[in-house]
């Protein structure tokens, strides 16, 4: 038992320290394609990148934010440039990322964009249900198609702890959190399979401190806090650069969304009803 624990133990640092070294540092030369870029997370990884002196291509439907967020990665000494563009139209979103990549050779793309319109299931209408699978997984998966052509250098993709745990008033989200899951996966196996150079990340983090999930409370807000989007930003780019699979941010949100496939459903909706029905009509998410 004593030499277990020693392996044990040996095989976890080997594991930790494989996945904070820098193989594949971010520079000056690469050009980071960031979707959702002006709010939230988005706002906290174009600021992470510019910090790195990177070339930035900024996407966003708020166009009106912009500005700032120009303006705060020139203090950073970095370039960018914003487009604005509405993911929910795919045929409008190809037509934009067709002209960008006649300008620019982008090396990184972060499919960061999403939406949660969280009501329960018989409260949404398709038109949500649509909106929200669009954009959080059909979007990725065709900037994912347009940049893999040109042998791009690394691709993430922004999941979810959603991906894998249920929960409640997040049906539409879920699903689509689910299939950017399954999309990402298999196309990593692909990639390696071809002995393809590009590197792909999938992040699924807890909650983040964002205005899309305003209102989420559970039982366990105490051990579990919610993250803020620069601390989930730093994290996502020691990935990227340390060239990481799939992160989870904290470690012990790895184990819950594992846990949770091995024991009976049953168990697993008992404890999600405990921690979270007491508090679901709170959550409301971004009412703008």
């Amino acid at each position: 038992m004593y030499y277990l624990i020693i392996i044990f133990i040996g095989i976890a640092w080997f594991c930790w320290r494989d996945n904070i070294k820098c193989k594949f540092p971010i520079t000056s030369k690469d050009i980071v394609l960031i979707t959702g870029a002006c709010m939230g997370l988005g706002k906290a990884l174009a600021i992470e990148c510019a910090k790195k002196k990177c070339k930035l291509i900024l996407l966003d439907v708020r166009s009106d934010l912009s500005l700032d967020l120009l303006q705060d990665i020139k203090k950073e000494g970095s370039e960018a440039q914003f487009y604005r563009c509405d993911l929910s139209d795919l045929q409008s979103t190809k037509e934009l990322i067709s002209i960008i990549k006649q300008k620019y050779k982008v090396t990184i793309l972060i499919n960061n964009a999403g939406i949660g319109i969280f009501k329960l299931f018989q409260d949404e209408s398709m038109q949500d249900v649509i909106k929200t699978n669009t954009i959080n997984y059909l979007a990725p998966v065709m900037l994912t198609q347009e940049f893999i052509k040109d042998n791009i250098k690394h691709i993430v993709n922004i999941g979810s702890a959603a991906s894998i745990v249920q929960g409640m008033k997040i049906t539409a989200y879920s699903a689509s959190k689910h299939a950017l899951w399954g999309f990402h996966n298999s196309l990593r196996m692909e990639l390696k399979h071809q002995n393809s150079n590009v590197r792909t990340t999938l992040v699924c983090p807890w909650g983040i401190k964002t205005g899309m999930i305003q209102g989420l409370k559970t039982k366990l807000d105490y051990f579990l806090p919610m993250m803020t989007p620069e601390y989930v930003a730093q994290c996502i780019l020691q990935a990227i650069e340390a060239g990481r699979e799939i992160i989870f941010i904290q470690w012990y949100q790895f184990y819950i969304a594992h846990i949770s496939r091995l024991v009976s459903s049953k168990i697993v909706d008992w404890f999600i009803l405990f921690v979270q029905a007491k508090h679901v009509h709170e959550f409301k998410g971004r009412q703008e």
